[in-house]
């Protein structure tokens, strides 16, 4: 059964929220209140974990502030990847970084402003990231969607380059490609992503000028 989410009423006003499962319909659902039934079906509920906030202050201020992580605020987060203590996030136009332990959000490539250009932190340029991955190197893949690029944040010096342009790569024999979305990183090394053609695609040979198959 394929798992859907809704949120129930109320449930988006702030403070921690619990989320609970139903057995029956596959519904996840997020209250602050235990309610022992399931609002769509009535059935059972089971707890299985506490939702809070770890950045940003909600759809009502959107925009894109760094700072502590209670008033940092976000445009549109996508993607999202995780390094220790560090928890990095696709917003918008720009790469920012959330430091669990010192509750800080800061931008660490790009800027809210789109664009495409690779570069060392705000000189870099995306449009539209959404999926995020690390590599074996701990550095991150991004899936630069509206400029149809795979490309590489170097960490910690943050330097943004291009792995593979898709539009290049594809040629007459692989087809067209059309904005990548999510992606991963295999046992190999290799980049998994999905793109807007709703295809799964994998890009081996990387330190050769991988082409995607």
């Amino acid at each position: 059964m394929a798992w859907r989410t809704r949120v129930a009423a109320g449930s988006l006003k702030g403070g921690p929220s619990r989320t609970y499962i139903c057995s029956s319909c596959g519904v996840h659902t997020y209250r602050y209140q235990f309610n022992s039934s399931c609002p769509w079906c009535h059935s059972e509920l089971s707890i299985t974990a506490d939702v809070t906030t770890l950045a940003g202050q909600g759809p009502l201020s959107w925009g894109g502030v760094d700072g502590p992580a209670a008033t940092a605020r976000f445009g549109s987060v996508l993607g999202v990847a995780c390094i220790k203590d560090v928890v990095y996030v696709a917003d918008r136009n720009c790469i920012r970084a959330i430091c669990v332990r010192d509750k800080q959000v800061t931008t660490i490539a790009g800027r809210m402003q789109a664009g495409c250009s690779d570069g060392v932190g705000a000189a870099a340029a995306f449009q539209g990231p959404s999926g995020l991955a690390v590599d074996h190197e701990g550095n991150l893949i991004v899936a630069d969607t509206g400029n149809n690029l795979i490309r590489k944040v170097t960490l910690p010096e943050c330097k943004v380059s291009t792995v593979v342009n898709l539009a290049d790569a594809g040629g007459a024999r692989l087809g067209s490609f059309s904005g990548p979305l999510s992606v991963a990183i295999d046992r190999e090394g290799s980049v998994i992503f999905t793109d807007m053609a709703s295809r799964l695609r994998k890009i081996s040979n990387l330190g050769s000028g991988g082409v995607p198959v």
